[in-house]
């Protein structure tokens, strides 16, 4: 039986990978014609873009856009988010160029490389220090980038071996690798960790040492290499110089038809900078018919990460040229964290180049936050309540702009997230493209929906109808559930990938996934000077299973909580994180190549807490210190269950001492496993990924759909069932019944619960179908349209088979043998 389900398992996900492939194949195909046709084009247009300037919450990105190729710089954790709000697509990207391997410049990665798959993008180089394409090893069962060929230079390497002046050159962009060693720096050893050597004995050794905090410590291999990523890898940082291929000179015609030259193809060679021949035997120079050629701007990026590399900094000669005047500096892009920046020696730096050089800083001394969807949604979501929806602590967000932000600058900018500089046409800074927020304009725009207000006045009598007619469980205030990010996959504007945080008591945190992002999202949403509070108090994170979309947020947050408690001055305690086995590998590398967490976390593996293997395990894991912190810290006891959607998902119910049950789904199907462990539960949270007509798809990519999330709630007699993990097709707002259960909430990023609001969270639905009209009959009509392919794709599927049956003498059940009807049953 359990090969059986294995095989449907499988076998959906062959499925459902084959039509992936297929669909990556074709748009990788036009994006290879257009590129062809494209090539020997000049650029007409080209702009650097800062994606985000690292202040907290922000990522540390910067876009070169061309018309045909495009660059990044850095790619920090939200930087895929921010490009995709904001429609600086990762199509057509082909190079990423990368400072340091602080998770600063590299946490976006993943994302931004499974991203650049799905768009067909035939091949992506990532420049940078010696080690960066370890990310990509160590993330090698979750990274699945079969379809993008990742390459990686090592750019300290290439300087040695090279004697090239320009490191790396495109029709387009010249740019020259500048190595800045620490002076902690040795050169990096080639050489495999223990965990690659023996994971399992790897892994024993690790939880003897937390379950006997006096045990004896790691052997001098494993200890030396614990060392190795602050020896290695965080000691060297590579700035660039860069510069813009000159634009040819435009074509005189009337030079042209002075000499002679007939018109017809040897007008474009001349354009080309070719030489030709007329028929009497005259060569025509192209210079002579030409206009000079417009030379390309020349810019450095650069970073010093801390002081240990100030003094090789500064002595850099790649850099001190340029300071002379008669050089030519268009801009200087500064990665270098702001407490550098302040010092004198960095100002020093700064102003020793030419008046007209400008100096972009993305130090993150400046609030600065481009998630302008988000917060236009939380505006209008406030109408409805304030208390569950209430206005974000997003102090970089602007709410207005002043058309002399550049001249008040000077030639030192900070830059601004989605702020522009146009390099051609002529070069100046945008300061339109910087996101504003204007509260007043999105709530009168919701009023003036027809019948929105009537909606809002009527949903208000119902909420005082209410009252208090639920003096149980619902006048209790914990839980109290933040949902920091409700959608599936990928993020978008208005839905972050899965988190969700539960105070269960005052000051007491449990977190339940943490995708990308969601260290920006908690900070958004409690500000910047709660935030710290908030994260020395979380005391436990579950992750549900190794998908990149419920976990690649762990580690930003782990290295922003040690860091809240220096800030705060309190001693610091190591959390617990509840994990399948498999994603410990993920972390034990990152640990070994990149920071030091290890100290940082205690861990329960998910299978062992589940209630049968308790039951018959002679050394139970809650008996385990680890298990025992988390009862002691938190009030409560957790259990587990395996549930169907990929190898070891999880599902995890919460029970506190203070009598409430609280069950979370994780991604999954219909799982009676899930049931079992969460009977009699006041709160499931339960994955809603599709809607009810695209069931099969639902199946197929084991999600459940709204109707099936809610039946599992009613199997389960939970009290209240929330919807979360919504496809990024329904952005705003899921396809839903007109009426829904009084019983069922719909959540949605940035919106806080407790008991005695889960009553009246149906009664949202109707106003905000009032004013996602135009959006909520695109997304039917889309659905529509999807269910009408599906049903001629299936007839042609059925005549095709009909065929083969025919030509070949298969018989009739042969279908069936293959894909056994009860290959779905575990």
């Amino acid at each position: 039986m359990f090969r059986k389900a294995c095989f449907g398992i499988f076998f959906r996900s062959y499925k459902t990978m084959a039509k992936d492939i297929k669909y990556i194949a074709e748009i990788k195909a036009k994006r290879l014609a257009k590129k062809q046709w494209t090539a020997g084009h000049v650029p007409g247009k080209i702009y650097f873009q800062v994606i985000g300037n690292g202040s907290k919450g922000s990522p540390k990105s910067v876009y070169f856009y061309t018309d045909q190729n495009k660059y990044l710089f850095n790619c920090g954790e939200g930087t895929q988010r921010l490009t995709q709000e904001h429609r600086m697509r990762f199509a057509k990207l082909e190079n990423i160029f990368l400072t340091s391997l602080h998770w600063d410049n590299i946490g976006g990665l993943p994302g931004a490389c499974l991203t650049a798959q799905e768009m067909g993008n035939a091949g992506l180089t990532v420049h940078g220090p010696y080690g960066s394409d370890l990310l990509f090893q160590s993330a090698d069962k979750i990274l699945i980038l079969n379809e993008l060929n990742v390459l990686h230079s090592d750019c300290l390497k290439v300087v040695q071996e090279t004697e090239k002046y320009w490191h790396f050159e495109d029709p387009i962009l010249k740019v020259r690798y500048i190595p800045v060693k620490s002076q902690k720096y040795t050169q990096p050893e080639h050489r495999e960790p223990p965990l690659a050597e023996n994971f399992d004995r790897y892994i024993k050794e690790r939880n003897f040492r937390r379950y006997d905090r006096d045990a004896s410590p790691p052997s001098p291999k494993k200890q030396r290499f614990k060392n190795s990523p602050q020896e290695d890898f965080l000691q060297l940082a590579i700035c660039y110089e860069c510069s813009i291929q000159p634009k040819p000179g435009a074509l005189r015609s009337e030079l042209c038809v002075d000499l002679g030259v007939p018109a017809g193809p040897l007008y474009g060679q001349l354009k080309s900078g070719n030489d030709v021949a007329l028929p009497d035997g005259r060569i025509v120079r192209s210079k002579d018919v030409c206009s000079p050629e417009e030379p390309g701007a020349t810019f450095l990026i650069v970073e010093c990460p801390n002081e240990t590399f100030l003094d090789n900094f500064l002595s850099v000669e790649d850099f001190t040229k340029y300071q002379a005047k008669d050089k030519n500096l268009d801009f200087i892009i500064h990665f270098t964290p702001d407490k550098i920046v302040n010092r004198e020696e960095y100002k020093k730096f700064m102003s020793a180049f030419p008046e007209s050089t400008y100096h972009i800083l993305l130090s993150g001394s400046k609030e600065s936050s481009g998630y302008l969807g988000v917060n236009r949604a939380q505006c209008l979501l406030n109408l409805l309540d304030s208390n569950v929806f209430p206005y974000l602590n997003d102090t970089g967000m602007r709410t207005n702009l002043s058309e002399s932000d550049a001249a008040k600058s000077g030639q030192v900018v900070n830059g601004e997230s989605c702020l522009k500089y146009h390099l051609r046409p002529p070069s100046k800074f945008d300061w339109e493209s910087v996101p504003v927020l204007k509260k007043n304009e999105v709530i009168s725009e919701a009023l003036e929906v027809p019948g929105f207000t009537d909606a809002l006045r009527g949903m208000n009598n119902q909420i005082e109808q209410l009252g208090d007619l639920h003096p149980g469980f619902e006048s209790h205030s914990y839980p109290k559930i933040t949902f920091l990010g409700t959608g599936s996959c990928i993020p978008n504007k208005t839905r972050n990938v899965s988190c969700i945080l539960t105070e269960t008591s005052e000051n007491l945190f449990f977190m339940m996934d943490c995708g990308e992002g969601s260290l920006g999202q908690l900070i958004r949403f409690f500000g910047v000077d709660h935030v710290d509070q908030v994260l020395c108090n979380l005391k436990c994170i579950f992750i549900s299973h190794f998908h990149a979309d419920h976990h690649l947020g762990l580690f930003s947050l782990l290295l922003e909580r040690r860091a809240a408690f220096l800030r705060l001055g309190k001693n610091f305690e190591s959390l617990v994180l509840i994990l399948p086995v498999n994603l410990e590998r993920w972390l034990l590398r990152f640990n070994e190549r990149f920071h030091r967490i290890e100290d940082d976390y205690d861990v329960i593996w998910s299978e062992k807490i589940q209630p049968h293997y308790e039951q018959y395990n002679e050394r139970k894991a809650k008996n385990q210190p680890s298990y025992l912190k988390l009862k002691k810290s938190l009030n409560l006891d957790v259990a587990t269950a395996y549930v169907k959607h990929c190898f070891l998902a999880f599902g995890i119910t919460i029970s506190h001492e203070n009598g409430w049950k609280m069950t979370y789904s994780g991604d999954t199907m219909f799982s009676p496993e899930l049931i079992e462990v969460g009977k009699g539960s006041d709160i499931l949270i339960h994955e809603s990924t599709m809607e009810d007509d695209l069931e099969e798809e639902a199946r197929v990519k084991q999600h459940s759909t709204t109707s099936q999330a809610i039946a599992v709630g009613k199997e389960m007699k939970a009290k209240y069932t929330l919807l979360t993990h919504f496809s990024q097709r329904y952005a705003k707002l899921p396809i839903i019944e007109d009426t829904m259960d009084e019983h069922v909430g719909i959540a949605f990023d940035n919106m806080t619960v407790c008991p005695k609001d889960l009553p009246k969270l149906h009664l949202f639905v109707p106003p905000l179908k009032l004013v996602y009209h135009e959006y909520y009959k695109d997304m039917e009509e889309k659905t529509a349209k999807k269910l009408k392919s599906k049903e001629i794709m299936g007839e042609k599927i059925k005549e095709l088979e009909k065929t083969m049956k025919t030509k070949t003498g298969f018989p009739e059940d042969w279908d069936d043998k293959l894909n056994p009807k009860n290959q779905d049953t575990v």
